[in-house]
């Protein structure tokens, strides 16, 4: 069983999540855990969260972090609020695996979070562009914390893999937006005009219009631009969906608020929920505003976006986008574009470019079959987490072949203890300390070459290391190759003496004169004979 750890920090997020969330819920071979953060756990933003337990999924953590400042600062803080946050509750949760969506502030707050902790990422919707938000930064940096990347389409599959990222860890599934339209059964226009109290006119817009957060102190100016240009639509129903907790996003609030209160056919909602929303989309004639879902979601259902500024600039469009400029008169002439016959009729073949559908589906199947366990291997030697962990002491007359018996006692003591353990995904990731490791370079038969200058006792552990069941130290004799496997240190030996001299041969082996003391050859391969007083 694999437990896979979902974080949610918004409405439109969760809407895109929630088929993968109930796929993972279903699964036989997959555990869910949920954390919700960020705006779900706003009144301001309509405590969305509850929305998120009405649909029957079990919050595991509610990470608070989200602070009443939509400034730079503030969202900042939020930043490390998210961090602190996430830190404890994956201490707690300890999941195989963390699933996040997209490219807001507090998913790179848990991310990062799950990157030191070593845990696993699989990012959803990476590879896209978006040249006018900070959120540009922020999806490619996820990218390169993530370890399983799940893509819209095959544009945004090659820009994942030229970012460095492995081919066979990036899949392209299509855009999750789809699969709600398809899952859901969808309001009629009146169901839709009793859940939101309101009655459609005979011409309607679903407008969301959120800060653009590269550009300093204009979201207000475009704001104001695009409620002129609104204020000229004549006999329009005008429904508003509430920007999201961005730096200026509570500005743009006061705006709408407004807006519709001096305008009786306009009305303004935190929060839609996916099934008023995308029911709204179903019914009204076209969506304005900048929000990724009128590139990602609106396409499907054969309807104009009318997509304003440099919000979503590098995205992939379909036919049915109308793009413009932040102005009242550049807004008003892609309204009646939209509103036009000949718009109109082009939209019955309109294709999104994310794909017909199933993107939910294979993602859970993905997640089934594909092992976790090597995300988090890199290429060095050794030098991976530390999983199990027991001393073996090293006794002075030990040698590689005795101490390697005494470590397979140790490690099959070590499996099963541990085999239970991973069998539950019950255990802990312990990064080495390189301060405390060492290293050897790739060893060739050099390495393994007798230098009787060395001292004896350099000599000896040079044999100790080497020999059986590894490959052994060698020197040349004759023109053959000798293996030296068992030896001793002869500590009174005569100074003034050469390395390399052949001091005594008897039934003790050979004893020959090192740079510090003698060693004895106490067994070869194959056993030689050599003359006494000669050198090697």
């Amino acid at each position: 069983m694999k437990t896979i750890c979902v974080v949610t920090g918004t409405r439109a997020e969760y809407g895109l999540l929630r088929w993968v969330m109930e796929g993972i819920r279903q699964s036989p071979l997959l555990e869910l855990q949920l954390i919700a953060t960020g705006m779900h756990l706003s009144p301001e933003f309509g405590l969305t969260v509850d929305a998120i337990e009405a649909d029957g999924f079990q919050v595991d953590r509610k990470v608070e972090m989200l602070l009443s400042s939509g400034t730079a600062v503030g969202v900042t803080k939020s930043m490390g609020l998210g961090l602190i946050g996430f830190a404890d509750a994956l201490a707690d949760l300890q999941p195989d695996l963390m699933l996040v969506l997209g490219d807001r502030c507090e998913i790179f707050s848990a991310v990062a979070a799950a990157m030191i902790a070593r845990i696993p990422v699989a990012h959803l919707h990476g590879g896209e562009a978006t040249e006018g938000l900070i959120d540009e930064p922020i999806r490619h940096s996820l990218t390169k914390m993530s370890h399983l990347h799940f893509v819209a389409a095959e544009e945004y599959q090659r820009r994942v893999i030229q970012f460095g990222e492995q081919p066979e860890r990036v899949f392209r599934v299509g855009g999750l937006g789809i699969d709600n339209i398809l899952r859901l059964k969808l309001l009629t226009r009146d169901e839709l005009e009793a859940a939101l109290d309101f009655k459609l006119a005979p011409r309607n817009l679903l407008i969301t219009f959120h800060p653009v957060t590269l550009e300093h102190n204009t979201s207000a100016a475009q704001m104001d631009e695009l409620l002129a240009a609104l204020a000229e639509q004549p006999d329009t129903g005008l429904i508003f969906t509430m920007p999201n907790a961005d730096t200026e996003g509570r500005v743009l609030f006061r705006q709408i608020e407004d807006f519709c209160a001096r305008h009786p056919q306009a009305r303004a909602y935190t929060s839609l929920g996916q099934l008023r929303y995308l029911s709204c989309i179903q019914h009204v004639d076209g969506v304005v505003g900048n929000s990724s879902s009128g590139l990602l979601e609106v396409p499907s259902f054969k309807k104009g976006t009318i997509n304003i500024g440099d919000r979503q600039r590098g995205r992939l469009r379909a036919a049915s986008v109308i793009d413009c400029e932040p102005d009242r008169v550049s807004i008003g002439a892609a309204l009646d574009r939209l509103f036009s016959a000949e718009f109109q009729a082009q939209l019955t073949r309109v294709e999104n470019p994310c794909g017909s559908g199933g993107a939910s589906d294979a993602i859970v199947k993905i997640l089934e079959q594909r092992p976790l366990d090597d995300l988090l291997k890199n290429e060095g030697a050794d030098s991976g987490d530390i999983l199990s962990q027991v001393p073996v002491p090293i006794a002075p007359e030990d040698d590689a072949s005795r101490l390697y018996e005494r470590v397979t006692v140790v490690a099959l003591e070590q499996i099963r203890d541990f085999v239970p353990r991973l069998a539950n995904s019950r255990f802990y990731r312990q990064p080495q300390d390189g301060r405390f490791a060492n290293a050897w370079r790739k060893r060739g038969a050099a390495d393994g070459r007798i230098d009787w200058r060395m001292a004896a006792v350099s000599i000896h552990n040079l044999v100790r290391g080497l020999t059986r069941p590894y490959v052994g130290v060698h020197f040349d004799h004759s023109g053959e190759k000798i293996k030296v496997w068992r030896t001793e240190v002869e500590p009174n030996v005569a100074m003034n003496l050469e390395p390399g001299k052949i001091l005594a041969m008897d039934e003790r082996g050979v004893l020959i004169k090192a740079g510090i003391g003698g060693i004895r050859l106490l067994e070869t391969a194959p056993k030689v004979t050599l003359d006494v007083g000669s050198y090697l």
